[in-house]
């Protein structure tokens, strides 16, 4: 596709070799000079942020002059689906910060090489509601604490959890506990090395069948 625009002798401008902390700027700087696709634009807000794989220049007038942008997504699948339509739908509302117009359509390029145009209009207010209850979760989400699994090994963050974990005494880095004995000795409130030191073995043992001893894990906490 972007191919097709540069044989078309439309201006482009190929973002896709900035980084991001530019892109914003980068994103701004070719709309308001007009250019007529711009390839791989970030659009964001304080709370969203969108990479739009083209913004076609049209001619509906907009605070950019007498131009604005509609977005152009492309994807490998051969029909529309509700979560593309909701994509463009917030590409499109973070088009309007910028330009202050909400674009009249956004379109979709498909597997098959066919172009599908869907009203902004129509999508707009779903929209609106989807982003107020994800920020509200957002808002109102509890504290979590990262809990280690098989696919630890090959994650970018286990620096920030085993931090996490360490600093808080979780269970896991008691040597040779797995899962299933951390969920039994939480199910008897034994929920950090720290709790296992002070825990009465008879009354958080009473009527349990442990995997592993309490006085076990009091012994490698106190290590």
């Amino acid at each position: 596709m972007l191919e097709q625009y540069r044989s078309s002798s439309r201006k482009v401008a190929d973002l896709s070799g900035v980084n991001w902390r530019d892109r914003r700027y980068s994103t701004h700087a070719a709309m308001r000079l007009g250019t007529d696709i711009v390839y791989q634009g970030m659009l964001s807000t304080d709370r969203w942020l969108g990479i739009a794989d083209f913004l076609e220049k049209t001619h509906a007038p907009s605070d950019l002059g007498d131009y604005s942008y509609e977005v152009v997504d492309t994807k490998l699948a051969r029909t529309a689906q509700p979560k593309h339509l909701l994509q463009l739908s917030l590409y499109n509302m973070l088009l309007f910060d910028i330009q202050k117009l909400l674009p009249l359509n956004a379109h979709l390029i498909l597997g098959d090489g066919r172009r599908e145009t869907f009203r902004s209009l129509d999508s707009k207010y779903y929209t609106i509601q989807i982003q107020q209850r994800l920020e509200l979760f957002v808002d109102t989400l509890p504290r979590t604490m990262p809990e280690p699994c098989g696919h630890c090994a090959m994650c970018r963050w286990i620096t920030q959890c085993e931090d996490e974990w360490h600093r808080t005494r979780h269970l896991c880095v008691v040597a040779n506990i797995d899962n299933l004995c951390i969920e039994t000795h939480r199910s008897c409130q034994v929920t950090s090395c720290s709790a296992a030191v002070f825990a009465s073995i008879d009354g958080a043992m009473s009527g349990r069948r442990m995997c592993s001893p309490l006085v076990y894990i009091r012994t490698q906490s106190n290590l």
